[in-house]
């Protein structure tokens, strides 16, 4: 099986594929971390590689960058659909 796609970070619970992966291909980590994905995943997107409950944290970069909006599982597509984004505070920056 070849590395097709990406775990920035250890604690990320998703992964970025570095090509288009087909519906039911099987694709793994550098680390080892396989999954068999459900859909289509275009290239640059990510998939899960883990169960991810509906409302827990979608974990990329070591950060949390959004909430599953329902049940998410491995190998599956994650993206707008299944996403509920991070509510972040205006900031302002004052310039002279």
């Amino acid at each position: 099986m070849r590395v097709v796609i990406v775990r920035i970070r250890p604690q990320d619970n998703v992964a970025v594929a570095t090509r288009a992966i087909e519906a039911g291909e099987s694709v793994a980590t550098a680390e080892g971390v396989s999954v068999v994905a459900r859909d289509a995943v275009p290239y640059g997107n990510k998939v899960a590689l883990v169960r991810i409950p509906q409302g827990d944290a979608i974990v990329k970069y070591g950060e949390r960058i959004g909430d599953a909006s329902r049940d998410i599982e491995p190998g599956e597509p994650v993206h707008t659909h299944n996403v509920t984004p991070l509510e972040l505070p205006d900031v302002y920056i004052e310039t002279t």
